[in-house]
C-alpha cells in the first residue's frame, strides 16, 4: 500500500486512466479537457502530451492510442472523428472519415491495426471495425437488433484481436468476428440487469462480465458460452470495474 510516485503537474481537471505499458514505465492518462499525457511513473514526470479526444484506448504494447475527437458543425451538432496516435511521438497516424453518427466507445486492437467503435446512428446502434493504419472502415457496418436494446459495455477485444464482445442492456453479452463482423457463437446469458462491463481472460479463453441487477461477476467459456463455476458474489452495488490477473 505504499505510494510509488506522485505524478506533477497533474491537471485541475478530471483524470482517467488509459493505461500502463507492459514495463511499467509509462502512464498514460486523460483529462475531461480531452488532453492525452504521457508520464514517466519512476521520475514522476511528464513525458508528452497530445490531444486525443475521448474514449482513449491504448494498445497492448502501449505504442498507440485511440480516441473520439469532435468539433462543431454547420449547425452547431458534433461532427466526430476517430484519431490514432504513436505514443512515443504524439503524432496521428492515418487519416479518419468525419461522420455525423455518434460513436460511442472503441476499442483498439491488441497489435494497434484495428478499432471496433460502437455508434448511435438514428434511433439505433451499430458498429464499425476499422483499419487504424489508413482510417478505411473493414466491412460493412454491423448493425445492432433492437431486441438487444442499448450497448452498456465494451466493445472489448480478445488477446488474440481475433474478436471482440459488447454487453447490452438486455442483459446479454455477445460476441463478434474482428474481421469480417460475423457473430460467433450464442449470446452469454446469466445476469439480471444490464452489463457495465466485460473483459477476457488473458489466455481468450473466458469471458468476464459484470453489471447491475444481481452485483455479481459471472464467467463464461468464450467457445461454448457455457457458464464456468458459481457467480462471484459480494458487491453491494454494480459492478463498474473488471480485470483479470496476468495468470
Amino acid at each position: 500500500g505504499r505510494q510509488v510516485s506522485e505524478l506533477a503537474g497533474t491537471p485541475k481537471t478530471a483524470v482517467e486512466v488509459v493505461g500502463l505499458t507492459p514495463d511499467g514505465k509509462r502512464l498514460l492518462t486523460v483529462d475531461s479537457l480531452s488532453m492525452l499525457r504521457v508520464w514517466d511513473v519512476q521520475n514522476s514526470t511528464m513525458i508528452r502530451e497530445f490531444m486525443a479526444g475521448i474514449q482513449t484506448a491504448v494498445n497492448a504494447d502501449g505504442t498507440r492510442v485511440a480516441g473520439i475527437t469532435a468539433r462543431p458543425g454547420p449547425d452547431k451538432r458534433p461532427i466526430w472523428r476517430i484519431g490514432v496516435w504513436d505514443v512515443d511521438t504524439g503524432t496521428q497516424i492515418g487519416p479518419f472519415p468525419e461522420q455525423s453518427d455518434s460513436p460511442r466507445n472503441l476499442a483498439l486492437s491488441p497489435d494497434g491495426h484495428r478499432i471496433v467503435t460502437t455508434s448511435n446512428v438514428g434511433l439505433g446502434y451499430a458498429m464499425q471495425i476499422w483499419n487504424a493504419d489508413n482510417g478505411q472502415q473493414i466491412g460493412d457496418t454491423i448493425a445492432i437488433d433492437e431486441a438487444y436494446r442499448n450497448l452498456s459495455a465494451g466493445p472489448a477485444f480478445s488477446p488474440d484481436g481475433n474478436r471482440f464482445a459488447v454487453g447490452f442492456s438486455d442483459n446479454t453479452v455477445r460476441q463478434w468476428d474482428a474481421f469480417s463482423g460475423a457473430p460467433i457463437g450464442p449470446p452469454l446469458v446469466g445476469h439480471t440487469g444490464q452489463v457495465f462491463q466485460v473483459r477476457y481472460s488473458p489466455d481468450g479463453t473466458r469471458i468476464a462480465a459484470g453489471g447491475e441487477g444481481d452485483f455479481a461477476v459471472r464467467i463464461w467459456d468464450a467457445e461454448t458460452g457455457i457458464p464456468v463455476g458459481a457467480p462471484l458474489t459480494g458487491h453491494l452495488g454494480s459492478v463498474i470495474g473488471l480485470a483479470f490477473t496476468s495468470n
